[in-house]
Protein backbone atom coordinates (compact mmCIF):
# COMPACT_ATOMS: atom_id res chain seq x y z
CA UNK A 1 0.00 0.00 0.00
CA UNK A 2 1.07 3.01 -1.08
CA UNK A 3 0.22 6.92 0.66
CA UNK A 4 0.02 10.23 -0.26
CA UNK A 5 -0.01 13.42 2.49
CA UNK A 6 -1.41 16.37 0.04
CA UNK A 7 -1.04 20.55 1.71
CA UNK A 8 -4.60 21.93 0.94
CA UNK A 9 -3.61 25.37 1.97
CA UNK A 10 -2.22 28.28 -0.17
CA UNK A 11 0.44 26.88 -1.06
CA UNK A 12 -0.18 22.98 -1.79
CA UNK A 13 2.44 20.08 -1.40
CA UNK A 14 2.47 16.83 -1.43
CA UNK A 15 4.34 14.17 0.74
CA UNK A 16 5.00 10.85 -0.34
CA UNK A 17 5.40 8.40 1.67
CA UNK A 18 5.77 5.15 -0.88
CA UNK A 19 5.56 2.11 0.35
CA UNK A 20 6.57 2.85 4.09
CA UNK A 21 2.41 4.02 4.91
CA UNK A 22 1.57 0.80 7.10
CA UNK A 23 4.98 0.59 8.69
CA UNK A 24 4.60 4.25 9.68
CA UNK A 25 0.81 3.88 11.05
CA UNK A 26 2.20 1.21 13.08
CA UNK A 27 5.03 3.10 14.54
CA UNK A 28 2.82 5.63 15.18
CA UNK A 29 -0.13 3.52 16.81
CA UNK A 30 1.23 0.16 17.47
CA UNK A 31 -1.45 -1.02 15.02
CA UNK A 32 -1.60 -2.00 11.04
CA UNK A 33 -4.94 -0.02 10.47
CA UNK A 34 -7.10 2.34 12.68
CA UNK A 35 -6.71 3.15 16.07
CA UNK A 36 -8.31 6.19 17.99
CA UNK A 37 -6.72 9.75 18.41
CA UNK A 38 -4.71 11.61 16.24
CA UNK A 39 -1.90 9.37 15.82
CA UNK A 40 -4.27 7.23 14.19
CA UNK A 41 -4.36 8.95 10.60
CA UNK A 42 -2.86 7.29 7.94
CA UNK A 43 -4.03 3.94 7.83
CA UNK A 44 -8.25 3.84 8.51
CA UNK A 45 -9.91 1.67 7.23
CA UNK A 46 -12.63 3.95 5.76
CA UNK A 47 -12.71 4.05 1.32
CA UNK A 48 -10.94 7.29 -0.55
CA UNK A 49 -8.81 10.41 0.55
CA UNK A 50 -9.72 11.90 4.14
CA UNK A 51 -9.62 15.02 4.53
CA UNK A 52 -8.19 16.84 7.79
CA UNK A 53 -9.26 20.36 8.91
CA UNK A 54 -6.51 22.79 9.91
CA UNK A 55 -6.86 22.17 13.63
CA UNK A 56 -6.86 18.63 12.84
CA UNK A 57 -3.88 18.84 11.04
CA UNK A 58 -2.36 20.90 13.87
CA UNK A 59 -3.18 18.08 16.59
CA UNK A 60 -2.13 15.79 14.54
CA UNK A 61 1.39 17.17 14.12
CA UNK A 62 1.80 17.94 18.00
CA UNK A 63 0.96 14.71 18.59
CA UNK A 64 3.51 13.44 16.07
CA UNK A 65 5.92 15.41 17.40
CA UNK A 66 5.05 13.99 20.96
CA UNK A 67 5.28 10.30 20.87
CA UNK A 68 7.86 9.13 22.99
CA UNK A 69 11.25 7.88 20.94
CA UNK A 70 11.39 4.68 23.21
CA UNK A 71 7.86 4.05 21.78
CA UNK A 72 8.79 4.07 18.69
CA UNK A 73 11.95 2.33 19.09
CA UNK A 74 10.30 -0.96 20.70
CA UNK A 75 8.25 -1.02 17.65
CA UNK A 76 10.85 -0.69 15.51
CA UNK A 77 12.00 -4.11 16.88
CA UNK A 78 8.47 -6.27 16.95
CA UNK A 79 7.42 -9.27 15.26
CA UNK A 80 4.32 -6.94 14.52
CA UNK A 81 5.83 -4.85 12.29
CA UNK A 82 8.27 -7.12 10.52
CA UNK A 83 4.51 -8.81 9.24
CA UNK A 84 3.37 -6.17 7.69
CA UNK A 85 3.83 -4.92 4.17
CA UNK A 86 6.37 -4.58 2.53
CA UNK A 87 8.48 -6.88 4.70
CA UNK A 88 5.87 -9.90 4.95
CA UNK A 89 7.60 -11.70 7.86
CA UNK A 90 11.42 -10.93 7.30
CA UNK A 91 13.45 -9.74 9.82
CA UNK A 92 13.87 -5.52 9.56
CA UNK A 93 17.69 -4.38 8.68
CA UNK A 94 18.94 -1.56 9.84
CA UNK A 95 18.58 0.32 6.47
CA UNK A 96 14.97 -0.72 6.94
CA UNK A 97 14.66 0.92 10.02
CA UNK A 98 16.82 3.73 8.93
CA UNK A 99 14.18 4.01 5.76
CA UNK A 100 11.60 4.15 8.32
CA UNK A 101 12.37 6.47 10.78
CA UNK A 102 13.32 8.82 8.36
CA UNK A 103 9.39 8.90 6.31
CA UNK A 104 8.47 9.40 9.82
CA UNK A 105 10.55 12.47 10.29
CA UNK A 106 9.61 13.45 6.70
CA UNK A 107 5.71 13.30 7.71
CA UNK A 108 6.41 14.96 10.73
CA UNK A 109 8.22 17.99 9.34
CA UNK A 110 5.05 17.87 6.34
CA UNK A 111 2.07 18.38 9.22
CA UNK A 112 4.06 21.01 10.95
CA UNK A 113 4.73 23.08 8.19
CA UNK A 114 0.70 22.35 7.50
CA UNK A 115 -0.25 23.04 10.83
CA UNK A 116 1.89 26.96 10.85
CA UNK A 117 0.00 27.33 7.57
CA UNK A 118 -3.06 26.33 8.79
CA UNK A 119 -3.47 24.12 6.02
CA UNK A 120 -5.97 21.23 6.17
CA UNK A 121 -4.48 17.95 4.42
CA UNK A 122 -6.11 15.01 2.68
CA UNK A 123 -4.53 11.38 3.04
CA UNK A 124 -4.85 8.85 0.04
CA UNK A 125 -4.13 5.32 -0.16
CA UNK A 126 -3.51 2.82 -2.97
Amino acid sequence: MEGRITRLGPTPDAFDLEDAVVGVHFLLTGVASGGSGPLAFLVDEALGPRTFTAAEASAIADAVESIVVRVVRARLDSDALAALPPFDGRRLADDDKEWLLAVLQGVMAFMRGAASETAAVQITLS
